[in-house]
């Protein structure tokens, strides 16, 4: 669900639904006639005034990912979108914003990327040559210890087949096909590989 808010141009809420209350941990009559700013955390706060006073004075969309601080000092992020409604010239009478909780999905996000940088750290440094392949064995990334190993020639984009010696083709034929199907995706091979002389 999402939450709905609404107020006039200093980010005084005049208007907000259940759900909004709820990712703020109140109630609809204390959200009513307070200042959205007031629920931002402290570190958020200068980022988000900015971003508000750009939609306010040029009419630019707002759209945030912010810490919202609920009075029992519990903490949720939240994306924020707003847009402008009814302006009188260049001044906002009026701004209607939604308010999505991203707390579970931003700390799955950030669990992943975690995960990403240190997969990349390891794979980098690794001294074993390794490499990374499509299902088909287009290479798609090496780490330095691959390159040092079968030539600067295997790079990303070459065909894995390309860099073995021309006897052990089908055995990358057949390496492919068992991954394929393999639940542990592990099917190892020992072939020989060509360098930048061939």
């Amino acid at each position: 669900d999402v939450g709905i808010l609404g107020g006039d141009r200093v980010a005084r809420c005049s208007y907000a639904n259940a759900r909004a209350a709820a990712i703020c941990g109140t109630d609809i009559d204390a959200l009513v006639g307070s200042s959205f700013l007031q629920w931002i955390h402290g570190d958020d706060h200068d980022r988000v005034v900015e971003a508000w006073l750009r939609t306010v004075t040029t009419g630019a969309d707002l759209d945030v990912e912010v810490r919202i601080v609920r009075p029992d000092g519990g903490e949720r992020w939240c994306r924020v979108q707003a847009s402008l409604i009814d302006r009188t010239g260049r001044r906002a009478m009026s701004v209607v914003g939604a308010m999505e909780d991203i707390t579970e999905a931003r700390s799955a996000r950030l669990l992943v990327e975690s995960m990403q940088a240190r997969f990349s750290a390891a794979f980098t440094g690794s001294p074993i040559a390794s490499a990374l392949t499509t299902m088909t064995g287009t290479l798609e990334d090496q780490n330095p210890a691959w390159i040092a190993l079968a030539g600067d020639h295997a790079l990303a984009g070459t065909d894995l087949r390309d860099v073995v010696h021309p006897d052990h083709s089908a055995e990358i034929d057949g390496l492919l096909a068992r991954v394929a199907v393999s639940p542990d995706r592990s099917a190892p091979v020992e072939v020989r590989l060509t360098g930048n002389d061939g």
